[in-house]
């Protein structure tokens, strides 16, 4: 999870995890979700949602250059 939150604005996929993780992609589903409680898309999503409500709140920048910053879809 370190390397996602750190390239935030990478897509970085679940078989990419796993790859760093050496491990099997549904090894690694397993093991993530049991250390956290999420599946990891959802968790790396739930991230750059935070991520981007700290930019929001601490920049003026508007929401679409957020979005691309945290690596979520730009609006519009």
């Amino acid at each position: 999870m370190r390397f996602a939150l750190d390239h935030l604005h990478r897509r970085v996929t679940v078989d990419d995890l796993a790859d760093i993780a050496h491990l099997s992609v549904r090894q690694f589903e397993r093991r993530f979700a049991r250390a956290t409680g999420l599946p990891p898309g959802r968790r790396l999503t739930h991230q750059r949602v935070r991520a981007g409500a700290a930019l929001l709140e601490s920049t003026d920048q508007p929401i679409g250059a957020v979005a691309g910053r945290v690596g979520l879809t730009a609006w519009g």
